[in-house]
């Protein structure tokens, strides 16, 4: 954004896509110059037009990530109701929309901030979506617990996930990072746009 770039010139620029385009996205999060107007530039999206489902009363689309996460959960088998989740960092774009469909759907949600990663030792499943490098260490998970991993960083040019190597031998199942979370993500962000597209 240019130093000029005002709030209200992005919410007017906003309302004309909106006008012109079947689906719109912000990308988060926000330069720090807009940071605490983030909830009002959301709210300019039309809940017909929010494909990312980024508006917390959207109930036109479910947020990409929790598709995403929906999917994963299907093709292991394993139901919401009823199961404990460890939901690590409860950020706007993964945490907090996860767990509050797994609290909708009756899991045992277990939120973990910062130093609680005890906790994480609870669940038989662990997202997570920090994005700091190996944060999350094999003794702290269960044995043949699900690994679910939206977090990237790079450590080296290399593209690593929030949850260490050495998580991989003790878990059940585990998303690879790269390769699993983002691109579900962008093929439900896509269907989205799909379905938007037949309204």
């Amino acid at each position: 954004f240019e130093d000029n770039v005002s709030v209200q010139f992005i919410v007017d620029k906003l309302s004309e896509m909106q006008d012109k385009y079947n689906g719109v996205i912000i990308q988060l999060p926000l330069p720090s110059k807009f940071k605490d107007d983030t909830n009002l530039i959301l709210a300019t999206l039309r809940n017909e037009k929010d494909v990312d489902g980024s508006n917390s009363k959207n109930y036109n689309f479910i947020p990409p990530v929790v598709l995403a996460f929906q999917k994963v959960l299907d093709s292991v088998g394993v139901q919401l109701t009823g199961t404990k989740i460890a939901v690590v960092g409860l950020g706007a774009i993964v945490g907090m929309p996860v767990a509050e469909y797994c609290k909708q759907h009756h899991a045992d949600v277990i939120e973990v901030g910062l130093g609680e990663h005890g906790k994480i030792r609870e669940a038989q499943v662990v997202v997570s979506g920090v994005g700091s490098p190996n944060v999350i260490s094999a003794d702290s998970i269960k044995d043949n617990s699900i690994l679910i991993d939206y977090g990237y960083s790079y450590v080296d040019s290399v593209c690593t996930g929030d949850f260490d190597s050495d998580c991989y031998l003790k878990c059940k199942y585990y998303t690879p990072v790269p390769g699993c979370m983002g691109p579900l993500d962008v093929a439900f962000l896509f269907e989205n746009v799909f379905k938007a597209s037949l309204k």
